[in-house]
């Protein structure tokens, strides 16, 4: 018997190429795109409803995301008992979500159950009628959850973070008062559902054993005209109004703790310099052993967590270090964050620490494609800014030959200072 030797690292070995599962792109009958990727060992399928119908399609507050909640209560045939009961019957799971951008419709359910499933899900979305009590229930439960959350310095400081870089007015501010609960009537809603629920907004995503009996469900199903959207939906168009002021405290005496929020609006997945400033967010702060952690965690004792992220909108991104600190040491914890950062823009960062940061990313793009519904969700992730599976090869790609010094030059144009709202809540 031979005994591993716990004194010696384990070998490993650099990811040259990802093997990933290619979806299958048509139309149905009815023009709606259908993206499938027929793969995996096991008799289940998903299938995914995609429609633009996020925040940013919305008259009013809390109207995109509770017509998407409340689909499932009801429908011109079904109460909301008879929907929960029909797939708990068939084993299906189905959920519901909604994003500033779009809403979707998911659901997963063994093969041999397609057509009884697909039933209801069809009936949801085309013939969903809102009762009056549900939508009061939705709100008051709702609401009390917003006023829980409002006590909370890290709730606090994210909503107003959201809303000095992008203004109170605008959707990806998602800006909500407790008269907004109250303000939701059920024709917003049936107007809502009106103006996005077609068929001529909808993108379907298929992923599992997804064989010609399946689509050809989906087909008979999805691929009529009879729920095409009565007008063609006009996509809305918003200003950014960004605060003057750059540093924000609101107050909270009765914190033990604060919570910070340092960042800024900046660019999105369609901007070429965005895989490499990725790279550059996750040595700051985008994994565990980020520079943030090991300072401010490891180090000072300032914080149980802290981290950055990069994140990308359809239509703007967004880049913040977020943690919550010892109301004591709020200060120095601002000092050594912006520390970090200049390290970054005045220094190369080492071979081996860059070489750890790639072998990470390369990790993720493997667990990101590791098996069909992971690579459904990482197609549709680009799939929503007209970007194909070439975006990926080109991201791994960049990630294998980024250089220190890119990671300088990104940092001095993306990581100024001065171009930081900094978002403060409790003690300073």
């Amino acid at each position: 018997m031979t005994f591993l030797n716990r004194a010696n690292t384990p070998k490993y070995k650099l990811i040259d190429k990802i093997n990933i599962n290619k979806v299958s792109s048509d139309f149905l009958s009815n023009k709606t795109p259908i993206h499938v990727i027929n793969a995996g060992s096991q008799d289940v399928v998903r299938i995914d409803f995609l429609f633009s119908a996020g925040t940013w399609y919305a008259d009013k507050p809390i109207v995109a995301s509770a017509t998407n909640s409340l689909m499932n209560e009801g429908t011109k045939k079904h109460s909301s008992f008879q929907i929960a009961q029909h797939f708990d019957f068939y084993g299906a799971y189905i959920s519901f979500s909604t994003d500033n951008d779009f809403a979707s419709i998911s659901v997963l359910t063994l093969n041999k159950n397609i057509s009884p499933v697909l039933s209801f899900v069809e009936d949801m979305i085309k013939n969903s009628v809102f009762p009056e009590k549900e939508l009061q229930m939705y709100t008051k439960k709702q609401k009390q959850k917003f006023t829980v959350e409002s006590t909370k310095v890290k709730t606090l400081s994210r909503r107003k973070f959201k809303e000095v870089i992008y203004g109170k007015a605008h959707p990806y501010a998602n800006y909500l008062e407790e008269c907004d609960f109250d303000n939701v009537k059920i024709a917003d809603i049936k107007k809502f559902f009106t103006k996005v629920y077609g068929a001529d907004n909808c993108r379907i995503f298929v992923a599992g054993k997804a064989h010609d009996g399946i689509i050809k469900e989906i087909e008979t199903r999805f691929g009529k005209n009879d729920w095409m959207l009565k007008n063609k939906l006009l996509v809305p168009s918003y200003n950014f109004e960004t605060t003057q002021e750059r540093i924000i405290y609101i107050e909270k005496t009765d914190a033990v703790q604060s919570a910070l929020q340092i960042g800024k609006r900046t660019i999105n997945k369609l901007h070429e310099d965005y895989m490499g400033l990725q790279v550059l967010n996750t040595i700051l702060g985008g994994y565990f052993g980020s520079r943030l952690m090991a300072n401010i965690r490891e180090e000072k004792g300032y914080t149980y967590g802290i981290g950055s992220m990069l994140v990308s909108l359809k239509n703007a991104g967004y880049f913040v270090i977020s943690t919550e600190v010892g109301a004591d040491v709020t200060q120095a914890a601002i000092k050594e964050i912006y520390l970090e950062i200049k390290k970054l823009q005045e220094n190369l960062v080492s071979a081996k620490e860059l070489q750890l940061v790639k072998n990470y990313i390369l990790g993720e793009f493997v667990r990101m494609f590791d098996g069909p519904f992971a690579t459904l969700d990482s197609y549709r992730a680009i799939s929503n800014y007209n970007l194909g599976y070439e975006y990926y090869e080109k991201y791994i790609e960049t990630v294998k030959h980024i250089t220190a010094k890119d990671m300088l030059e990104l940092a001095n144009k993306y990581l100024q200072q001065n171009s930081f709202y900094e978002v403060t809540v409790g003690k300073k």
